[in-house]
């Protein structure tokens, strides 16, 4: 291919990109962030009462996670979006287990090596987290999302596991996906922010009186007036 019939293609891109920011692309953010929001108020709860002083720049990589898949979506790139979306979960899981291993954490930083895998946080949540897998199991029994553990599926197309997921782009501009697409996407980011916010409120639950309002009142809303005694 020449140089010319790229220089078109990429104008071809830019001009999709173009259409799509100015069309649907606030739309877009706007419904990222409704979706995130749960996660931005965990966000300001941890940094103000949770840091240890140990990889809590892990926080903010959270919340750049979020911007980044807003600013996908906002130029219809579905994939990275994705992508960003599971960074999500594997950001605020390796928070949880780090900021409490810093000799760990301090390893890691130095040879790149022992990163903990998804799995294995999760085995240690469930070992050494009193009520941990009590809390999880009740906020399960009344998810909202679709997915038990939304992981699975975005990693499935970030592994292009099946035909379904294999990308299908056949020129630059083709990158650029509808907004049907997008906003199955957005339901992605809504799956992510109800199962880390389940993770987290599984680990923390007992300083409940503590936590932001916003998060207690969604979780007894859930719960029930019942179950919400026994979870808290």
């Amino acid at each position: 291919m020449l140089k010319e019939e790229f220089r078109e293609q990429v104008e071809n891109l830019l001009s999709s990109v173009s259409v799509h920011a100015n069309g649907d692309g606030p739309n877009l953010c706007e419904a990222v962030y409704n979706a995130s929001t749960n996660i931005l108020f965990w966000i300001e709860y941890l940094k103000k009462s949770e840091l240890t002083g140990c990889c809590d720049g892990f926080l903010d990589g959270l919340r750049s996670s979020i911007v980044e898949t807003a600013g996908c979506l906002s130029l219809g790139l579905v994939r990275p979006a994705i992508f960003s979306i599971r960074g999500q979960i594997d950001i605020i899981l390796a928070w949880i287990y780090f900021k409490d291993h810093p000799v760990e954490w301090s390893n890691l930083q130095e040879k790149g090596e022992n990163y903990m895998l998804k799995s294995g946080i999760v085995k240690y949540l469930e070992e050494f987290y009193i009520g941990y897998t009590t809390r999880f199991a009740a906020l399960l029994s009344v998810k909202t999302r679709t997915e038990k553990d939304p992981y699975g599926v975005l990693s499935a197309h970030v592994h292009s596991q099946s035909q379904y997921v294999v990308p299908t782009y056949t020129s630059l501009d083709t990158l650029v996906m509808d907004v049907a697409a997008c906003e199955e996407c957005v339901a992605f980011q809504a799956e992510a922010t109800e199962w880390i916010n389940d993770v987290l409120l599984s680990c923390v639950g007992s300083k409940w009186a503590s936590l932001p309002s916003e998060i207690v009142t969604a979780a007894q809303v859930r719960l029930g007036s019942k179950s919400s005694k026994v979870f808290f």
